[in-house]
């Protein structure tokens, strides 16, 4: 990949290392050292080559940098010219970014405390995505409008198919009718849903995106890729981290501690509100990916869209 010719539109005159840094599902990263010692992140961006979703993540970053933070969050560096992304010279069209470095490893999620820690980010980071002004509209749907980001696979397709499965998914007839049930439950509470409090989230908190401190690994020391960030239902955020949490023996007691964390700050509301808004809004999330993972089974796929 032409990395060094990239490297160079932002710093021209120096030289860079590139290693391998830890990718998640959707963007290779690579760390990138100067001769001088310091160390930079550079994303390519592999899901889209949609300029306009880029540019409100980065406006996102830009604006909560100037938060008063207690944990890092990854700020877009510009080039000359003040884009703060550019175009891969391969012939791909894919787009590149370089960012701020911050020290630190993945957290161990399975460890109480750490469970607590992330509460606590969600908590700041909630309060400072509320008051943040983007300059743009977001460039993604709230996670419930599942009938206008998939207009071709409406939610009442997927409850018919899961209440009457094909011969060749029989052995799968009670998960499917649960999931059925919970999708019909979830379209009946929709108008309930979209009139709950709304706000911008980052939508995506789990280990894969958390970096604790190197001297203390039960701190939060950044959140990281925003690439997601939108305008979503105020709940989804510590819903989404309680998920990614809860899969696990002891699942229970880390949630509890997620949640201790997240009181501190009062970020949500209390009340029923915000029980419908994670039991309604997280469900068809997880009804997609279990149905899914059974259709890419039985076809014999694995990690992609059929």
């Amino acid at each position: 990949m032409p990395f060094e010719a990239l490297l160079n539109r932002y710093d021209p005159g120096r030289r860079w290392t590139v290693s391998e840094g830890e990718s998640g599902w959707n963007n290779t990263t690579r760390i990138a050292e100067s001769d001088r010692g310091d160390k930079r992140v550079l994303r390519i961006y592999e899901t889209h080559k949609d300029a306009e979703k880029i540019a409100f993540e980065h406006d996102v970053l830009l604006k909560l940098s100037e938060a008063a933070l207690p944990f890092a969050i990854p700020r877009p560096l510009a080039l000359p010219d003040g884009a703060t992304y550019a175009t891969l010279s391969d012939s791909t069209g894919r787009y590149a970014a370089l960012f701020t470095y911050t020290d630190g490893i993945r957290p161990n999620g399975m460890d109480p405390v750490v469970a607590e820690s992330i509460g606590t980010a969600v908590g700041r980071l909630s309060l400072a995505l509320r008051e943040l002004m983007p300059t743009a509209a977001p460039a993604y749907l709230p996670c419930y409008e599942l009938e206008r980001t998939h207009p071709s696979c409406p939610g009442s397709v997927i409850a018919a198919f899961c209440e009457a499965p094909p011969a060749a998914f029989h052995d799968l007839r009670d998960s499917l009718l649960r999931i059925g049930e919970t999708m019909r439950a979830f379209q009946a509470a929709l108008q309930k849903v979209r009139s709950l409090p709304h706000q911008l989230v980052h939508g995506d908190i789990n280990d894969s995106n958390l970096l604790v401190s190197m001297h203390d690994r039960t701190q939060i020391a950044a959140i990281l890729d925003f690439e997601f960030c939108t305008t979503e239902l105020r709940a989804m955020e510590p819903a989404v981290a309680l998920a990614g949490l809860i899969g696990e023996a002891g699942g229970p007691s880390r949630g509890r501690r997620l949640f201790e964390g997240l009181r501190r700050h009062r970020s949500l509301e209390r009340g029923r509100d915000r029980c419908i808004a994670f039991a309604h809004a997280a469900a068809p999330a997880g009804c997609i990916r279990s149905l899914s993972r059974a259709l890419f089974e039985r076809s014999g796929r694995r990690g992609g869209a059929p």
